[in-house]
């Protein structure tokens, strides 16, 4: 199935399906295509430990089904972030309240 997204990753990178984050997948192939690419993935791994087939459904996409994956392990980002009060002006925590004093009045504007 092909899709307009730029895919900005090559063969041989590691990448996890999000629904599936235990089955490990590697990019085989990016083929350009006139309406787009298709991505050929082979999946390495995380089929529910079953040794014997056929693997209990759900355990791989089924044909025609949209998946997502990511190079990013999505169990190495942290599920919890700070509390508003202690995350630093630079990655969006609040500023300072501001308050006005007598030297505020006397500010030269010149």
């Amino acid at each position: 199935m092909c899709c307009d997204l730029p895919v900005r990753l090559a063969a041989g990178k590691e990448i996890k399906c999000l629904a599936r984050p235990g089955q490990k997948a590697e990019i085989v192939e990016v083929v350009p295509e006139n309406d787009g690419h298709t991505v050929v993935i082979q999946l390495n791994g995380g089929f529910n430990n079953k040794r014997k087939p056929p693997a209990p459904p759900g355990t791989s996409a089924e044909v025609g089904e949209t998946v997502t994956c990511t190079s990013v392990d999505p169990k190495a980002m942290p599920s919890v972030l700070p509390a508003e009060e202690d995350t630093p002006w630079t990655h969006g925590g609040p500023p300072e309240r501001y308050e006005p004093t007598d030297d505020d009045a006397e500010e030269s504007w010149e």
